[in-house]
């Protein structure tokens, strides 16, 4: 069985997008779907740190241009928002057991020369999880995989060459999952349970690797 999974982009993730990453045996970026036009962000370009003790959001400032796809957002580097996360990441992480090994790659990541959202997630995922780094495939290399909501999970399922959708936890809700069996797919959950870090669930991966929760990605200091 070929597991695939589809998902956002998202920044700087949390621990269960890693598990899904995991678990999958391939895994789609869907830049090809529409960037929210009405909320300030979503997790495509914003994550949760523990900031001043509580969870707080880091933000990558975007610019808007009516209707586009993830692939299509750019970075707003007109503010000094770099610079700002690095800072506030060092100030927040300076006493954390393993800053002096995480905080060179949190940079790196964060400077990464790019003004799109979605390579600057993906450079992300593949530093953070290098073992894992060639089951990723962007939505927009499949070609063009028509339909909507779960329709279109079916059809990247089988453009990816996979015969079963591995679907989040909080999916089973509206998940059409009879469609999938119709159309010669198996369907599977997470089944993702939140390790014990020492802080608040859905929090960063960098503030798990800080605390030393996980490991660090293989070949880093």
């Amino acid at each position: 069985m070929t597991l695939v999974a589809c998902h956002q982009p998202n920044f700087l993730p949390w621990l269960g997008f890693f598990d899904k990453l995991a678990q999958a045996d391939r895994f789609v970026l869907l830049d090809g779907v529409q960037f929210p036009r009405t909320s300030r962000g979503t997790y495509t370009n914003r994550v949760q740190l523990l900031i001043g003790d509580k969870p707080t959001w880091l933000t990558v400032p975007i610019t808007r241009d009516g209707v586009q796809t993830i692939g299509e957002v750019r970075i707003d580097d007109r503010q000094p928002w770099r610079r700002k996360a690095v800072k506030t990441i060092e100030q927040t992480y300076a006493k954390a057991p393993h800053f002096s090994a995480v905080m060179p790659i949190v940079r790196e990541l964060l400077e990464r020369d790019t003004d799109r959202i979605a390579d600057l997630n993906e450079h992300a995922i593949r530093t953070l999880a290098p073992q894992h780094a060639h089951k990723l495939v962007r939505q927009s290399q499949l070609g063009d995989v028509p339909g909507a909501a779960t329709d279109l999970l079916i059809g990247l399922v089988k453009a990816a060459g996979g015969d079963a959708y591995l679907s989040g936890d909080g999916a089973d809700g509206y998940q059409e999952e009879p469609l999938y069996a119709a159309a010669g797919l198996g369907f599977r959950l997470l089944g993702f349970t939140h390790p014990d870090t020492g802080a608040p669930n859905g929090l960063s991966i960098v503030d798990a690797m800080m605390r030393g929760a996980v490991p660090l990605p293989s070949g880093a200091p």
